[in-house]
């Protein structure tokens, strides 16, 4: 995967950042049609992966899309100046301060102009698992649903 960043480095002004995903590990995508199961037609079979494959490596990536949506959802536009200060402060310290996001110029990250690149796995844990099998169980239903995340 080291290649990919390689890519993304030389295009210039392009800034990036590593995040590392801890128990129970991450989930995205629920909504992608990824049916897994024997039969098609059998849907309670599918294990529901949730992830889009990049064609290319086989490996899961976040959609860049996805990457901006997440990033704007955590600030509303109506919120209180305090808790988008808070925000800032907290997303500033994971990302080592590399942007300098402030109070003025956090909105200017979601301008047209703005390109957000797929998210991809970086690096293998030791043991060299980054699947890892876990369930949604429905309250109204006592069936677990099964789900792959990455660790």
């Amino acid at each position: 995967m080291k290649c990919m960043t390689w890519l993304w480095r030389a295009i210039p002004g392009t800034e990036s950042f590593s995040l590392t995903t801890i128990y129970p590990g991450l989930i995205t995508g629920s909504g992608y049609n990824h049916p897994a199961g024997e039969r098609e037609s059998d849907s309670s079979s599918d294990f529901q992966m949730g992830f889009y494959f990049d064609h290319t490596t086989g490996m899961p990536v976040i959609p860049g899309s996805t990457v901006k949506g997440i990033l704007k959802s955590v600030f509303p536009k109506n919120e209180d100046k305090e808790i988008i200060q808070e925000k800032i402060k907290y997303i500033n310290g994971l990302l080592d301060n590399k942007f300098e996001i402030t109070i003025d110029n956090w909105q200017n990250l979601f301008e047209k102009g703005n390109i957000f690149y797929d998210a991809f796995i970086s690096s293998v844990p030791q043991d060299g698992r980054i699947f890892a099998e876990d369930y949604i169980t429905p309250h109204k239903n006592i069936l677990k649903i099964p789900y792959l995340s990455v660790f």
